[in-house]
């Protein structure tokens, strides 16, 4: 890069030669971490204040809901039933401005022995049917009884963008790749949510047996580390997707998010794609 603008690209085959690329507009389209680590192993191009910041993640609350009282029918799917299960923080409480969505896992029960949730599931579904069988009724009734109105759900919490949440090349594996060092705490509020989505549960389903399961740090849904800003301080591209720095350069990734809601970012990152794609026609 020279004067503002990218002048080639060099790529390595699997082979192991280089090839140089040159053209008029270049695009990274990597995933939302990998896009930023391309960039901070590019010293030609100027790394701006944010590069590698403001990463943000969904974390994931895990619940399991026995004896709902429902037919989940679980095991009839191996995809998560997605939806706004609690859309907004404020309907539960107005103290916590956050979203969560929750997924719905069908597919849990289905998994084979080994897979953690099954095993968890399994377990408390044997010792909520043994403990709420009915007086001479059969064990197989009361365990077909809890089985099929067990759920499994995943809540994923909106996160907030925050200055030190990061990422950032760690090492260089064998082939050249690198491999990231990543920076990312639960937020303050996680156990608040946690705790709130918990009641909510309970107030609905006061029969079910709700019980916190367990909580990941990560969804996999990598945003922010390239974040979109009109301030060069404050992002890497603007409104286009283009860098600040370089004009002929963008960025189409999940790593340009600014911030990002509770759900996933697959459909807004497959809107940005379009968009540029007109952009960049209109201007070729």
């Amino acid at each position: 890069a020279r004067a503002g603008r990218v002048q080639a690209v060099t790529a390595r085959d699997p082979a192991g030669t280089s090839h140089r690329i040159h053209a008029r507009q270049f695009v990274i389209a990597c995933n939302g971490v990998d896009s930023c680590l391309l960039l901070q192993r590019s010293p030609e191009v100027p790394h701006l204040p944010s590069l590698g910041r403001y990463f943000m993640d969904h974390p994931i609350i895990q619940v399991a809901i026995y004896d709902s009282g429902v037919d989940a029918k679980p095991g009839y799917g191996d995809t998560a039933q997605t939806g706004m299960f609690l859309p907004f923080f404020e309907q539960a409480s107005r103290d916590l401005p956050v979203s969560m969505l929750g997924e719905i896992r069908c597919g849990s029960l289905s998994e084979r022995e080994g897979a953690l949730m099954r095993d968890i599931l399994m377990r408390q579904i044997v010792a909520e049917a043994v403990n709420t069988r009915a007086a001479g009724d059969p064990l197989r009734t009361s365990l077909t009884r809890v089985w099929r109105s067990t759920l499994d759900v995943w809540f994923l919490v909106e996160p907030q963008p925050m200055a030190d949440h990061t990422v950032a090349v760690g090492t260089i594996d064998a082939n050249g790749q690198p491999v990231p060092r990543i920076q990312l705490r639960y937020p303050s509020y996680f156990s608040a949510c946690t705790d709130h989505v918990l009641g909510y549960i309970r107030s609905r389903l006061p029969r079910a047996t709700v019980e916190h399961v367990g909580s990941v740090p990560t969804s996999f849904h990598w945003m922010g580390a390239t974040r979109m800003a009109a301030d060069p301080r404050e992002g890497c591209v603007d409104a286009s997707l283009r860098h600040h720095e370089c004009e002929n350069l963008y960025i189409l990734s999940s790593s340009v998010f600014p911030s990002a809601s509770s759900a996933n970012p697959t459909l807004t990152l497959a809107a940005l794609a379009l968009r540029l794609g007109d952009h960049l026609g209109g201007h070729n």
